[in-house]
């Protein structure tokens, strides 16, 4: 799988229809990492950095909203 532009990972999260919702219970660790995922944009594997709001690669420093 290559690099998402922003408008196609939102489509793709409209398509998986909740599935792809990141909740803070998937990270009991740390709540503001979710480590180990494939960045849909620059599709390195990182420890992406999550917010209330946002969740951001560290890699190719693209933010999105979350769901």
């Amino acid at each position: 799988m290559g690099s998402l532009t922003v408008d196609e990972y939102r489509q793709q999260v409209a398509d998986c229809d909740g599935l792809c919702v990141i909740t803070d219970a998937m990270v009991t660790d740390n709540p503001n990492l979710m480590r180990c995922v494939t960045c849909p944009f620059c599709a390195e594997t990182v420890d992406a950095i999550l917010t209330p709001t946002h969740i951001a690669c560290p890699k190719c420093n693209v933010s999105v909203e979350r769901s």
